[in-house]
């Protein structure tokens, strides 16, 4: 009876978390005009906008509570009635921001369509790319801050901003994540979101120039100590060099989280979503979008889920994880050839279980620079490698055996989707990881230490 009460009160306190603002919409700011930056910010959360109203207004048409409930939702109502309530405030924010951009002189941009094909396949997958869009949105709305010079519209756009927070502390919990993982997020610019939403969006030009994409090639679970290999056509043989770095940013913390390309290796201590990048340099990439200096990237980011702490919060919502668990990237949208292909082998044993040899990554370049030269990075960590994040990782951890995954796709879009070893799923652009049974010792070595310094107030 406790857990039914338990369970009945935290239903309401979502469907109340999740209510849309509905009729009470904020009139237009009435100004005649307004910066180019502005108006480049309104736009572009406007498109963002109109992008998450057409996912959440198609995800509903598609799936039905029955669905839900398959799908291991405890309530499956209740689930739809958070959807709605999302998708009337994705619509009552495109409504408001088209009147401001109106009310300002400029033309809103309402010719893009929108292709949610990969990302409707099934309820797991609808749900985590949902989580990746809300978590994508704040953090644009997080990078419009530095563009909007206007006080009330600033101002407007962070009462939008702290909506779609909320829609990201509940997407982290269907997702089976922590519900709030960090004390702060991170902002993006907007080349930056058009490296994971421009995939979704054709038919406009919303006057921003994207990121070359990122994605993860790896074909078996991904977890502390796992090596990570990237595909994108921006990765060939004239840009990956001694130098060239990825680069994880964890919120809060000053700055990424810096190591080299071919021993990109997920740390210990990180909870939550991360965004990844590959750099030119070494030099850490900082967390403040007002002095990053941007043109180091060569791709990405890439928004990863490492969701290392399980919550209690989301095993009273479901009855499992809702895909929340899927344990790699095989997406390269956009592109025309190149990237890293994964030639590590997987054997199957007679037991039926799979392993899988340490892979090397080898890159065939098709961007006409060297005539289609192919080259190999180790995937072996050297002795020598002494970064305290690798220093941390824990060496009594097992290897993770490796799922079947999809194939990599790398002549054409990606939109690979579909359902992997494990439970988990394929997806365009992003990647989670599984909570652990038991905290690992490993984990206890934090990230605090690099927030401590994180914020010079």
């Amino acid at each position: 009876m406790r857990s039914f009460f338990i369970l009945s009160t935290l239903s309401m306190s979502l469907a109340a978390l999740a209510a849309p603002l509905r009729a009470n919409v904020k009139s237009p700011i009435r100004r005649q005009s307004a910066s180019s930056n502005t108006v480049t910010a309104l736009q572009f959360a406007h498109v963002l906008e109109q992008l998450e109203t057409q996912f959440y207004g198609q995800a509903l048409k598609k799936f039905t509570a029955s669905d839900l409930s398959s799908a291991g939702f405890n309530n499956p109502q209740l689930a739809v009635d958070i959807l709605t309530g999302i998708q009337n405030d994705e619509a009552t924010h495109t409504t408001v921001l088209e009147a401001a951009l109106t009310a300002v002189g400029a033309t809103p941009i309402s010719s893009c369509n929108f292709d949610f094909t990969s990302a409707l396949t099934d309820v797991k997958t609808t749900i985590n790319v949902a989580r990746l869009v809300e978590n994508v949105g704040v953090s644009a709305y997080l990078g419009a801050t530095t563009l909007i010079d206007d006080a009330q519209l600033l101002t407007d756009a962070a009462s939008i901003a702290t909506i779609e927070s909320r829609h990201q502390t509940i997407h982290n919990l269907l997702a089976g994540g922590s519900p709030i993982a960090t004390s702060f997020d991170i902002a993006l610019s907007p080349s930056q979101v058009l490296a994971i939403a421009g995939p979704f969006i054709s038919g406009c030009d919303v006057g921003i120039p994207a990121n070359a994409p990122l994605s993860v090639t790896n074909t078996g679970p991904i977890g502390v100590g796992t090596k990570l290999d990237f595909s994108s056509t921006a990765l060939n043989s004239s840009t990956i060099t001694a130098n060239t770095t990825c680069q994880m940013m964890v919120g809060g913390a000053f700055d990424s989280i810096a190591l080299p390309l071919d021993n990109c290796v997920v740390p210990s201590g990180i909870n939550g979503l991360v965004y990844v990048y590959v750099t030119h340099t070494q030099q850490p990439l900082l967390n403040d979008l007002t002095v990053q200096f941007g043109a180091d990237v060569i791709a990405g980011p890439l928004g990863v889920f490492i969701d290392t702490q399980d919550s209690l919060i989301a095993d009273l919502i479901t009855s499992g994880p809702i895909g929340g668990n899927p344990q790699f990237v095989a997406a390269n949208p956009g592109s025309s050839g190149g990237g890293n292909t994964n030639t590590g082998t997987t054997t199957t044993t007679s037991d039926g279980s799979t392993t899988t040899s340490a892979p090397t990554t080898t890159s065939t370049d098709t961007s006409g620079g060297s005539g289609g030269s192919t080259f190999t990075v180790s995937s072996t960590i050297p002795a020598s490698l002494t970064s305290s994040f690798i220093a941390g990782l824990s060496t009594s951890a097992a290897t993770p055996t490796a799922t079947p995954g999809a194939a990599n796709v790398l002549s054409g879009p990606n939109f690979a989707t579909g359902t992997i070893g494990g439970g988990g799923v394929v997806v365009i652009g992003w990647s989670s990881v599984a909570a652990p049974t038991a905290t690992p010792t490993s984990a206890k070595r934090s990230v605090g230490r690099r927030n401590a310094g994180m914020r010079r107030l």
